[in-house]
């Protein structure tokens, strides 16, 4: 019943965004569309199904007045999934982590979401490139022969940093706005500093990030424990992006706790 666990998780995004709204924080979903779909050119003799699975969510959000930026389109541009995803791995590069920060933050400023943003200098740096072995080597048990099957990634990492100003680390450390404006709800994509997606949007921004992405349990447990925990009632930020994969729309989930199955 994927049909059924998508509107589900759909109807749950609505709700949640409503909640947000209503406390006047400001939302937008970074809606991560599949690698498969992205990579489509790749797929060979397999195909995906035939249901748009990312473009009707995306619809249904945006009928539901909802900010959802079009990172399918980003993705695939400039060097597309050679660029944008890892080779071994479902998840994206840093290189499209950047492009999806860029894309989100494009698409808010021209909606007027910046504006009174407190501001922050950020720099980002390049890493020299090291082995990454995605997780998609798991589904290749090869054993003492491994070494036979794909080669690890090479993963240049980036490193996001505040500016080494007084202004900028005063503001950050006397500032009397209770915390940082933005908060990032989501998933590994978010969260893993391989990607450096928190920092690309500080970097994009121009302010600092709350991160609050969960390894396990999808983008849902982690809104779930959003709202019902002490930072939003405490501190409540300007905006949440909240990012959300494809590939997790049609898995099954517990959507009245923290705890998903």
């Amino acid at each position: 019943d994927e049909q059924g666990r998508v509107a589900a998780h759909t109807a749950f995004v609505q709700d949640a965004a409503a909640r947000l709204k209503a406390q006047g924080v400001d939302v937008v979903i970074a809606l991560v569309p599949a690698k498969a779909r992205v990579c489509e050119a790749h797929l060979g003799r397999y195909r995906l199904h035939d249901v748009d699975r990312y473009g009707a969510v995306r619809g249904s959000l945006l009928a539901a007045g909802l900010r959802v930026p079009d990172l399918l389109t980003t993705l695939q541009s400039d060097g597309g999934c050679d660029r944008h995803f890892l080779r071994t791995d479902t998840h994206w590069t840093p290189d499209g982590a950047a492009a999806a920060a860029a894309a989100l933050v494009d698409a808010l400023r021209a909606d007027g979401v910046l504006e009174g943003l407190p501001k922050t200098a950020f720099t980002t740096t390049r890493e020299a490139p090291v082995e990454r072995s995605g997780d998609l080597l798991r589904y290749l048990p090869l054993g003492p022969l491994q070494k036979l099957g794909p080669a690890p990634d090479q993963l240049s990492g980036s490193v996001t940093a505040m500016k080494e100003s007084s202004g900028d680390l005063a503001d950050a450390l006397f500032g009397d706005a209770g915390g940082p404006p933005v908060t990032l709800v989501g998933t590994s994509y978010s969260l893993d500093p391989a990607w450096n997606f928190s920092g690309a949007l500080k970097q994009a921004l121009g302010a600092d990030v709350l991160n609050l992405a969960r390894e396990a349990g999808g983008p849902f447990a982690p809104m779930i424990a959003y709202l019902s925990g002490p930072e939003i009632a405490e501190a409540p930020p300007q905006l949440v992006i909240w990012e959300i994969p494809e590939r997790y729309l049609g898995v099954t989930y517990d959507l009245s706790s923290p705890g998903a199955s």
